[in-house]
């Protein structure tokens, strides 16, 4: 699954806000954060980890240079097929250039991240797209098309106001897409919240698809 958002949306808050989730619900999960230092995540992750251990179920939060090959190794060395793994974010990450264009090389790290799919229980990942793009589409995804195709999953995540996201599914090989669903998110305290933005989705067409 990818999750697509312009920068500034917040992409790497929310995919640890999914990881809490996994964890209250008893799920092992290992989330690789590439672009910030350990001692900024360790910030603004603060409020989260006072109210959820992650060390209950085993996981954990890496912070570095991570590349998707060092996280197939841990993998292997420490197996767990009911496991998911969060990585943040490929886009930002420094390739060292193996075909001399940038969209190749995003491409191989991209299928490998489907090889890692077939090693534990799901794959998140994050990604940007166009910048002119105001409404994201599964065509908006930036630097190599073959993101869009290799994932299962496409989500689109767009602001909607100071602290409401409106979630779109532009891609979904395991049924219908189409459909959207809006929440407020809180940002200092990385808590999202359903009802708040209630009236947006009662009057949301899609919303009997979800």
């Amino acid at each position: 699954m990818i999750f697509m958002a312009q920068p500034g949306t917040g992409k790497t808050s929310i995919t640890l806000s999914v990881a809490e989730e996994l964890v209250k619900q008893g799920t092992q999960c290992w989330a690789f954060e590439t672009e910030l230092p350990a001692q900024v995540l360790q910030g603004r992750m603060a409020p989260m980890l006072r109210r959820t251990s992650f060390a209950s179920t085993g996981s954990r939060i890496f912070c570095g240079p991570y590349s998707i090959d060092d996280v197939i190794e841990m993998v292997k060395e420490d197996p767990n097929p009911n496991r998911i793994i969060i990585f943040d974010g490929p886009d930002a990450m420094f390739v060292k250039s193996s075909t001399g264009e940038r969209r190749f090389d995003l491409e191989q790290i991209y299928m490998k991240l489907v090889i890692l799919k077939h090693m534990c229980k799901a794959v998140f990942a994050t990604s940007q797209p166009r910048r002119n793009d105001q409404e994201l589409k599964i065509t908006s995804v930036a630097e190599s098309w073959s993101k869009s195709w290799l994932a299962d999953v496409l989500v689109g995540i767009q602001r909607h106001g100071p602290s409401t996201l409106m979630l779109s599914v532009l891609k979904n090989r395991f049924g219908p897409g189409g459909g959207r669903i809006f929440f407020n998110y809180n940002y200092e305290t990385m808590e999202w919240d359903l009802t708040a933005a209630g009236h947006l989705n009662a009057a949301d067409e899609d919303w009997d698809d979800l």
